[in-house]
C-alpha cells in the first residue's frame, strides 16, 4: 500500500513522531521498531480502525505487567 504516508517530509513525520514516543512512555511501551510504528499511526490518524480500537483499549485496559501490551492487541488487530 504505496501512499504519502510511506515517505512523509521531515516537519510531517517530526510533528508525529514526537507525540508518538510521548504516549509510548505514558504507556510504559518498549520503543521497538513495531511498536513506534503502530503509535505512529495512531497519532498520524491514518487508520481510524487502529486508531479506534486503541482508544477503546487505553479506556477499558488496566495496566498489567503480565499479558499482551495495547501495542500488541492493537498489532495483532491491524494485521
Amino acid at each position: 500500500m504505496a501512499s504519502d504516508f510511506d515517505d512523509p517530509d521531515y516537519d510531517y513525520a517530526a510533528s508525529v513522531a514526537g507525540p508518538a514516543v510521548r504516549t509510548m512512555a505514558e504507556q510504559r511501551i518498549p520503543p521497538t521498531p513495531t511498536d513506534f510504528a503502530i503509535w505512529f499511526q495512531y497519532h498520524a490518524s491514518s487508520h481510524n480502525d487502529l486508531r479506534n480500537a486503541i482508544d477503546l483499549l487505553i479506556d477499558t485496559t488496566v495496566p498489567s505487567t503480565s499479558g499482551p501490551t495495547i501495542s500488541q492487541v492493537a498489532g495483532a488487530k491491524a494485521r
